[in-house]
């Protein structure tokens, strides 16, 4: 009795262990998708700027 409930133990930890892991995981990978959409976003508005502040010195 004791064994299977050390074992049950065992198997929901490695369970919470798992669901931890992919919580975390999924949380980086949004960060890495934000982050990257937000550097290509104000790259792309910078050179918009920058080609118009070209043209204006024209």
């Amino acid at each position: 009795m004791f064994e299977k409930q050390m074992h049950l133990q065992r198997l929901e930890l490695h369970h919470k262990e798992q669901l931890l892991y992919s919580t975390i995981h999924t949380q980086e990978e949004e960060r890495k998708r934000i982050a990257k959409d937000l550097h290509d976003e104000v790259g792309s508005k910078l050179n918009v700027i920058h080609i118009n502040l070209y043209r204006l010195k024209k």
